[in-house]
């Protein structure tokens, strides 16, 4: 492990989380809980060169492109509805595994 953040109970997860970007780049993998998912932190932290295992809910990943031999499949993750109807999509759709 080379760091860990820790925020207090009412803070959020994902502010609190930002501290770790700085840490993360080439060859670094982070592990991460579904509360810190975003589509544009995704594509930062990939653009970084970090490697990501991120659990996130099924829904944001629902679009299945392809069943693997292992019974893993890769799927296609976009912004959410919300994001669209706001007009606050800049990051494009996700192949995720």
């Amino acid at each position: 492990m080379l760091d860990a953040v820790i925020g207090g109970f009412k803070e959020s997860e994902r502010i609190v989380s930002d501290a770790l970007d700085a840490h993360v780049g080439s060859g670094t993998l982070l592990l991460a809980d579904r509360g810190l998912w975003g589509l544009a932190r995704w594509h930062r932290l990939r653009g970084q060169g970090t490697h990501l295992l991120w659990r996130i809910e099924r829904r944001k990943a629902s679009r299945v492109q392809d069943v693997l031999p292992d019974g893993s499949y890769l799927a296609r993750t976009e912004a959410n509805k919300h994001s669209k109807a706001a007009g606050k999509v800049k990051v494009p759709p996700a192949l995720v595994r």
